[in-house]
């Protein structure tokens, strides 16, 4: 791997809004870091009720594959999203874990997330739902 690849995975860690990359193969390790890495802590509780708002939920963010779903990065504490806050469609709300490989859980449309409804560290399957939207 040449300086070249090195910033574009960097210019794409940025992009997905994650904090870290970490690539190992046979004779290869590479380790990226964005900011400053939080302080290893047990994960929080996921909360997956929330009062009621306006209106039924609309919609679902789905998980696009199988895999381990996590509501923030292993390095940092705060999730991306919690019920009631509003999302915008593509914005980063969950990492699905496959292996070593952490793959972004994105909105597929705007509105306010109602309620989280898979745990930390759960086994998700393809198209199960993972957060509730509200208009």
């Amino acid at each position: 791997m040449n300086i070249k690849e090195i910033r574009q995975l960097a210019g794409w860690l940025g992009a997905a809004n994650l904090s870290v990359l970490h690539i190992q193969r046979p004779g290869f390790d590479l380790l990226l870091r964005r900011g400053s890495a939080a302080p290893q802590v047990a994960p929080a509780q996921v909360h997956t009720e929330q009062p009621a708002l306006a209106g039924a939920p609309l919609a679902s963010i789905k998980a696009s594959g199988p895999g381990l779903f996590f509501s923030h990065h292993p390095d940092e504490r705060k999730p991306w999203v919690t019920p009631g806050d509003s999302v915008r469609n593509g914005q980063l709300v969950g990492v699905l874990q496959i292996g070593h490989l952490l793959l972004p859980v994105r909105s597929q449309q705007d509105g306010q997330v109602s309620a989280v409804r898979a745990a930390e560290g759960e086994q998700v399957g393809y198209g199960q739902p993972l957060f509730d939207l509200a208009g």
